[in-house]
């Protein structure tokens, strides 16, 4: 390790949590598992890993860091030879005659290797006086660190518990955040009742302990930097750094499906301001007025929260049953080959702060209709179709036009396609790096 190194520590809850729950990284998931690979790969960085348990939040030893590194390894990076059983049960589906219905799909399985990750200890009296004893020393340890230490959290989600700002005081870490939207305060309808205060006290934290923050757009930055205005607050460097793209680079296994219907997908997961209800609206609509000439739908998410219209729709409509399918879990190889054969990608959401899908699906070279959101034209630029997600016409027609096997509208689309220049990972990390170097020679200047 060079003398010059800087020292980081990054937050490995979410990741930790995430990788015993679900069969592949979504969202946050990805910017978290990044961030790791990177980290863990520069020699100029001497990386721990902080994780908050039941016993509080400690610094991982070197030996469970590098336990930590192989689960995700085996879990989540480990490429599959094989179509999975999901992916193939999708394809044969888009592959079938039209108005066939589509069979329920079993979840995947969760690789053997995930049943194979440890646990949390148990709770008996003498692991809880180990568990804590252990806290105390792993604290202990952090509260006058040999050298400065730069503490990253890129997840942000368990920032609002008062812990980590007691923790960060007392262990004199200097963070490095990434603020990912302000969604749950600027449109908390789209929230759990509690996310709003929850999203408040993060960014209060944030604000208090931070010596940079990185924001994935230009429109996350302005609504960061008006909300601290706003409240008089100290308001720390915010950097644009806009997140990579990399499922385009997943090796080409599997061929698209060679659909016999025009098919769209939809990515995200199924919550209120992803908008999926408009989806259904139409697609019944255009059920009802041809069913032949209904194009299918595809909607590749979990179920998540405050949308029980939608789940109904999707349980309780026979109709849709031979033009929409639902799944989850589908590998970057297996997801990708899905795109290559869309007639578009579909993301008409509400709020955003950055619309990964748009990305992935350009650089992917599939076309894209998207709300005419700022995050969405920031990161889709001229390459993507733009509507009002309220416009029901507007988006009727364009999926309409784009299921043409001969639109003109979507040929043009292509070409505009043809020229997009996606975000890259290390183009963001070029950022990270120079950020941090920045930090650390504010750490070490003599006051």
């Amino acid at each position: 390790m060079s003398t010059d190194s800087i020292s980081v520590c990054f937050d490995a809850t979410r990741l930790r949590t995430r990788l015993k729950a679900v069969e592949q990284p979504t969202g946050i998931d990805r910017v978290d598992l990044a961030y790791l690979q990177a980290l863990s790969a520069d020699p100029q960085l001497a990386l721990s890993l902080a994780v908050r348990g039941v016993f509080g939040i400690r610094q991982l030893k070197p030996s469970a860091t590098q336990q930590l590194l192989e689960d995700i390894a085996r879990c989540w990076c480990a490429r599959p030879t094989d179509a999975q059983p999901l992916f193939l049960a999708v394809r044969d589906w888009l592959e079938s005659p039209a108005l066939t219905p589509c069979a329920p799909l079993a979840r995947n399985a969760s690789p053997r290797a995930r049943r194979e990750l440890g646990s949390e200890p148990d709770l008996a009296p003498a692991r809880l006086r180990e568990g804590e004893e252990q806290m105390r020393r792993d604290q202990k340890s952090l509260q006058k660190p040999s050298q400065p230490t730069l503490y990253i959290n890129t997840s942000h989600g368990q920032l609002y518990r008062p812990a980590y700002a007691r923790w960060l005081t007392r262990t004199g870490l200097r963070g490095l955040f990434f603020v990912h939207d302000l969604i749950p305060i600027e449109h908390p309808e789209y929230s759990r009742a509690a996310e709003p205060a929850r999203h408040a006290a993060r960014l209060d934290t944030i604000a208090a302990q931070a010596g940079a923050v990185l924001v994935n757009s230009a429109a996350t930055r302005d609504a960061l930097q008006a909300y601290w205005a706003a409240r008089n607050v100290r308001m720390p460097a915010i950097t644009v750094a806009p997140l990579g793209v990399g499922l385009h680079s997943a090796e080409p296994q599997f061929p698209a499906p060679k659909a016999v219907v025009p098919y769209f997908v939809m990515l995200g997961t199924i919550e209120p301001r992803k908008n999926h209800l408009l989806l259904l609206k139409l697609w019944r609509q255009m059920v009802a007025a041809d069913p032949l000439a209904a194009p299918r739908l595809v909607l590749v998410g979990r179920r998540g929260w405050l949308n029980e219209p939608v789940f109904r729709l999707l349980d309780d409509s026979p109709g849709l049953a031979a033009h929409l399918i639902e799944c989850s879990g589908l590998a970057d190889a297996e997801l990708l080959a899905l795109l290559h054969g869309a007639c578009a990608l579909l993301n008409p959401s509400f709020a955003e702060g950055f619309g990964l899908p748009v990305a992935e699906a350009l650089a992917a070279g599939v076309p894209v209709l998207a709300s005419s959101l700022a995050a969405h034209r920031e990161v889709g630029g001229e390459s993507a179709d733009y509507l009002d997600p309220r416009d029901v016409e507007g988006w009727l027609h364009a999926i309409r036009d784009f299921a043409e096997p001969a639109s003109p509208r979507r040929k043009h689309a292509l070409l505009r396609v043809a020229r997009y220049q996606p975000p890259t990972w290390a183009g963001h990390f070029e950022i990270v790096r120079e950020t941090l170097r920045t930090m650390h020679a504010q750490s070490t200047c003599p006051t």
